[in-house]
C-alpha cells in the first residue's frame, strides 16, 4: 500500500478502506490466541509491569479469492479487556 493511500485512511476502518480504496475485500481470519508476557518495550507502551500476564492473538486476514492481505499482532492487558469465544458444533459432517 502507498504512503498516499495509508494517509488517505485517516481514522476510518482499516476493513472499509482496503474493500473502497483499494478493491480488497476481507472475508475472514484465521487468529491464534495464546499467553504472553510483557517485554520491557511492550511493558512500557502498555503501561504494565514487565513480564506482566497478557493475552497475544495473531491473525491472518484473507480476501474473497483466499488470498492473504493482513497480518495483525495485538497484545491484550487481561485487566482492560475479556473476550468471549462462541463454538459451535458443525453437526452437517456427522450426517
Amino acid at each position: 500500500m502507498s504512503a498516499e493511500k495509508a494517509s488517505r485512511l485517516n481514522g476510518r476502518s482499516l476493513y472499509r478502506f482496503l474493500d473502497n480504496e483499494c478493491g480488497f475485500e476481507v472475508v475472514n481470519g484465521n487468529a491464534d490466541m495464546s499467553a504472553a508476557v510483557a517485554t520491557q518495550s511492550l511493558a512500557e507502551d502498555m503501561e504494565v509491569e514487565t513480564g506482566s500476564p497478557l493475552l497475544l492473538i495473531e491473525q491472518v486476514d484473507f480476501d474473497t479469492r483466499g488470498r492473504p492481505l493482513l497480518f495483525s499482532r495485538e497484545f491484550y492487558d487481561s485487566r482492560r479487556f475479556k473476550f468471549k469465544i462462541k463454538r459451535q458444533r458443525n453437526m452437517e459432517q456427522y450426517a
